[in-house]
């Protein structure tokens, strides 16, 4: 159910996405990481609702629980959503912490596909924080990293570069 509700998200269900992860809430705490696809699903809808405070709170939980499930991949989410909201309310110190930690342990799990898109993202909160500079640095390395994935002919997905939370 934590899954289908970020599908939900993704396809825009914003409705859905919010009752399927008040669901998993409602089952309890026994499970860290689907309370952690369910706090970041609830913090993103806040964010996509304007809610900064409310989405700031979901995802510090999420990031949490993910810490207690010691699931990278979701401690990875929680930070960069956490740098996408604190970027879209100006807090750009706050977006340039959350991006570097997203960045950090993407790079500790060897993933190029979520290093690529930690530092793809971390360019745009350096741009709109005026440090074209260093965005370019980071934004040549999504794309150095893009390049080492690889892949056959037919295989490549371009559309993934889309996301921007996740």
């Amino acid at each position: 159910v934590a899954e289908q509700a970020v599908v939900a998200l993704g396809a825009g269900d914003l409705d859905g996405a919010r009752e399927r992860a008040s669901a998993v809430l409602a089952r309890g705490p026994g499970d860290p990481v689907a309370g952690a696809h369910a706090q970041r699903v609830l913090g993103l809808l806040a964010a996509a609702e304007g809610d900064a405070p409310a989405a700031r709170a979901s995802l510090a939980e999420s990031l949490d629980l993910a810490r207690r499930a010691d699931d990278p991949g979701l401690a990875i989410a929680a930070h960069n959503a956490l740098a996408l909201v604190a970027a879209a309310a100006g807090d750009m110190p706050g977006a340039l912490e959350h991006g570097a930690a997203a960045l950090a342990e993407a790079r500790r799990t060897g993933d190029l596909h979520l290093e690529a898109a930690v530092e793809s993202n971390l360019a745009d909160v350096l741009h709109a924080a005026g440090r074209d500079a260093e965005s370019r640095e980071h934004q040549l390395l999504a794309v150095a990293l893009g390049a080492e994935v690889g892949g056959r002919s037919g295989e490549l997905q371009p559309e993934i570069w889309k996301l921007s939370a996740w």
